[in-house]
């Protein structure tokens, strides 16, 4: 059955979306804490130069991110300051600009799930693919989908019940938003949008955004 456009979005400069996948029949995605914070690494080594990440979950199974893509000029700077023998030839390409954002990004997750791949079979002695072959990703358009998508993110251990209560479980952003003295960048601009990191924490408890003066455009 083909995938909705809904849960196939192209990926556009300065836009945000929620990105996320599963493995195949169910299968584990992570067999042990390491194997988080090596995903995790993956993640930053191939999609940080293109994306800032805002919030995200990793559950034994599947993964979710919330991620907004950087604007075009941003990412051929990145990209022209590396050594010209160190891009690959999709890289080389959006640099030509004879390529879009959408397919250096969803070639980049391609990569990052491949890389991924690989490591994990070689050391589990499996074989064949691990993820599920189209992952998700959903536009979001404005600041009430923001927030929402974020508590969706930081709730989904506790929906799926691998805790019953969210805040206990440690492979998520959630702890990023409320440690004392952690906000900076992205954690602060989202506490900001709930208007304190009471309404934040109220927002996540009651599993729904409640601030009635959000507005409808998005942020920055």
């Amino acid at each position: 059955m083909p995938i909705s456009p809904k849960y196939h979005a192209r990926f556009k400069e300065n836009c945000f979306y929620h990105v996320y996948n599963r493995t195949n029949n169910k299968e584990k995605l992570f067999r042990s804490d390491e194997n988080k914070r090596y995903f995790m690494q993956l993640f930053d080594h191939y999609l940080s130069p293109f994306i800032e990440l805002i919030s995200w979950s990793l559950l034994d199974n599947h993964f979710h991110f919330e991620i907004k893509v950087k604007s075009e000029n941003e990412i051929h700077e990145t990209l022209s300051r590396l050594p010209f023998i160190s891009l690959t030839p999709t890289e080389f390409k959006f640099l030509k600009r004879t390529i879009p954002a959408d397919t250096l990004i969803s070639r980049a997750f391609r990569k990052f799930f491949q890389s991924y791949t690989l490591a994990f079979n070689k050391y589990f002695k499996r074989q064949g693919n691990l993820f599920h072959k189209n992952f998700k990703r959903i536009e979001i358009r404005d600041n009430k989908q923001l927030l929402q998508t974020l508590i969706y993110i930081h709730r989904n251990p506790q929906e799926h019940g691998f805790v019953n209560d969210f805040r206990e479980y440690p492979w998520s952003s959630w702890h990023s938003f409320v440690k004392p003295g952690s906000q900076s960048g992205w954690t602060k601009k989202i506490t900001s949008l709930f208007g304190s990191k009471h309404l934040l924490t109220e927002s996540h408890l009651q599993a729904v955004f409640q601030i009635e003066s959000a507005t409808a455009f998005i942020i920055i």
